[in-house]
């Protein structure tokens, strides 16, 4: 895209979005203390879900699944990786509470399909809603073969619709996808650091009936949450924010925050954001990674360093770190500058290894 940071701040337009109102909650209590969250629909599907959803990447308690659909909030991301493979199962002793008809379900996956059935074993169903390809190679998302999985795993009944995830080389990644015409939903990891590549494509993309989910939305949002999403839910091809939860308190900030958005919505909130970004926030572009002529792994190390310090996920991102090969880990970086000079961030790469290492060591 040609778009600078500059130029998007400059022009960006925040509208409120006509939301319906679902009045659909689990039990007696939802129904006399809380307020359904409002939903939209990914056009393309015909599939309706709350504005926000549920991620489970710390997730090692059911609870706060349950706590979500009293709140109507009832479309759960998962993986078996997440939590060491812990969170998968609580979604499904999650699901022993909930009638199946109840609840959508999307899975971060490869399409592989003999991984596809041991994730439907373990959640205790013959399917799920939406099987999101994960990729951070530009190539992967056109290549004939995830689309041939695809349609093997939907005529088994395994898997209704497809999307895309992505938290490296983003904007190429969903842009790639987009031009296939496969996918129903893209997410994308995404934040102030990025927008002006990410929301063009997406734009484009809800034109065409495809639902965007954000992840990762609080990548040094420099604010509050609620500051942030609420300028992310007033553009309209957001169709819906996921965020990983671990308690219920988790559940309802993000609950409560639906049911009055609007209010967040700040143009000059969501400006002084951006150009905080320029120079601080990873834009998940994936530049650094092809540049580097040690082929440290860099934008997976500035990700793993956002789960310890902003997220408060430290055993998460200290065991992934923990898993990178030596010459692929921040003591590797010879600080040749490579990667800065195509960051499109204006990071110092080298100096936000060395802190990742101090944190992740």
């Amino acid at each position: 895209m040609s778009w600078s940071r500059r130029d998007f701040v400059r022009g960006a337009a925040l509208g409120g979005a006509a939301l319906a109102m679902s009045a659909k909650t689990i039990g007696a209590k939802a129904q006399t203390e809380m307020q359904a969250v409002p939903r939209r629909k990914f056009e393309r599907i015909d599939l309706e879900v709350p504005v926000m959803t549920v991620g489970t990447v710390p997730l090692t308690d059911f609870a706060p699944i349950l706590r979500a659909m009293e709140w109507g909030i009832n479309f759960v991301h998962t993986c078996s990786g997440y939590a060491d493979g812990k969170a998968i199962e609580m979604v499904a002793e999650a699901m022993q509470e909930i009638d199946r008809e109840d609840i959508v379900l999307g899975i971060k996956t490869r399409l592989e399909y003999d991984s596809v059935m041991r994730d439907l074993d373990v959640l205790g169903t013959d399917h799920v809603e939406i099987a999101f390809y994960h990729s951070t190679e530009p190539a992967e998302p056109g290549q004939e073969q995830v689309y041939e999985d695809f349609l093997r795993l939907k005529e088994a009944g395994a898997v209704k619709f497809l999307g895309l995830t992505s938290h490296g080389a983003v904007p190429e990644v969903m842009e790639a996808g987009l031009q296939t015409g496969w996918y129903d939903v893209l997410m994308p990891a995404y934040n102030p650091g990025n927008a002006a590549e990410v929301d063009p494509i997406l734009e484009r993309a809800a034109e065409q009936g495809v639902g965007g989910m954000v992840m990762k939305s609080l990548r040094g949002g420099g604010g509050e949450a609620e500051q942030v999403w609420g300028n992310m839910l007033a553009k309209k091809h957001w169709t819906t924010i996921c965020w990983s939860v671990r308690t219920d308190g988790d559940v309802d900030k993000m609950a409560q925050f639906a049911n009055d958005w609007e209010r967040w919505v700040d143009a000059e909130t969501e400006v002084a954001l951006a150009l905080a970004a320029e120079g601080r926030v990873c834009a998940s572009c994936g530049s650094c990674d092809r540049l580097c002529p040690q082929r440290v792994a860099v934008s997976d190390i500035l990700r793993y360093e956002m789960y310890a310090a902003e997220y408060g996920w430290v055993r998460r991102g200290k065991k992934l770190y923990a898993s990178l090969p030596p010459s692929r880990s921040a003591e590797a970086c010879t600080d040749c500058g490579a990667c800065v000079a195509g960051c499109y961030a204006h990071l110092n790469i080298p100096a936000r290894l060395r802190v990742a290492h101090r944190v992740l060591s």
